[in-house]
């Protein structure tokens, strides 16, 4: 029973506190059992979205040849099957009854395997039956760096033009990393695009002049394969005070 699950619960309040590299373990193991999907939609919360360049999660996906699509802000509807199905399982499940989570994912286990291999759906079949391709996508998953290209990553970031302002300095934030435009370029607009054949991110003017370019730390194959694009800001000791 229950061969397919469709949710993988964390102990963790809110998703947003998951790491991000548990939610990775969890799709590849979804992607070994169905296959990859040809596309993926997500929202634009944590850590699928949110910011203007697409997230360390969402180029990993790109990278395995997963087409991402956000929804527009503020549009569950865009997603309504799953947000139904959310609505369904809910009752189905009970989870304000559930002692623990052991006990929660194994309801929602039960859940699924009943409501597409035992409930009736269409002509007296079940979903499964009715819909046999669904068992696998019919494409193969590999976890090895090897099958993950980093070319379909580049080739999806040079479509995008974001919008940045420099600093004092001449500064603009990539990925939380500081990159020069120019001390001759203070507190300009700019626009960016990132220039596939050498890799590098370019910064420019109003006019489409081109500023600067500048060679892209961030996204070396290992870095985006492993999730570790964006740095992170170091947090503070906290200091006793005395007196």
């Amino acid at each position: 029973m229950a061969r397919i699950c469709s949710v993988k619960l964390f102990p963790h309040y809110v998703f947003e506190a998951v790491p991000v590299t548990a939610v990775q373990k969890a799709l590849s193991l979804a992607f070994k059992q169905w296959g990859r999907p040809h596309r993926i939609r997500v929202d634009n919360g944590q850590p699928w979205g949110g910011g203007d360049l697409p997230k360390p999660l969402a180029l990993w996906l790109i990278g395995l040849g997963i087409e991402v699509v956000w929804n527009r802000p503020y549009r569950p509807q865009e997603n309504g099957m799953v947000e139904r199905a959310h609505g369904t399982t809910k009752p189905w499940v009970e989870p304000q009854h559930c002692a623990g989570l052991s006990e929660l994912q194994h309801r929602l286990n039960r859940a699924h395997y009943l409501q597409r291999e035992r409930y009736p759906y269409r002509d007296k079949q079940t979903r499964l039956a009715y819909y046999p391709s669904l068992k696998h996508s019919g494409r193969s998953y590999s976890s090895s760096p090897e099958q993950w290209m980093l070319e379909r990553v580049d080739q999806v970031l040079s479509q995008g033009v974001w919008l940045r302002r420099t600093d004092s300095d001449g500064k603009i934030s990539i990925y939380g990393r500081n990159y020069s435009v120019g001390r001759a370029y203070p507190n300009q607009a700019v626009c960016l695009r990132f220039e596939a054949t050498s890799r590098h991110w370019q910064a420019f003017d109003a006019k489409g002049h081109c500023l600067r370019s500048m060679p892209s730390r961030e996204l070396s194959k290992e870095r985006v394969f492993t999730l570790n694009v964006t740095r992170r800001k170091k947090r503070k000791k906290p200091t006793l005070s005395t007196g």
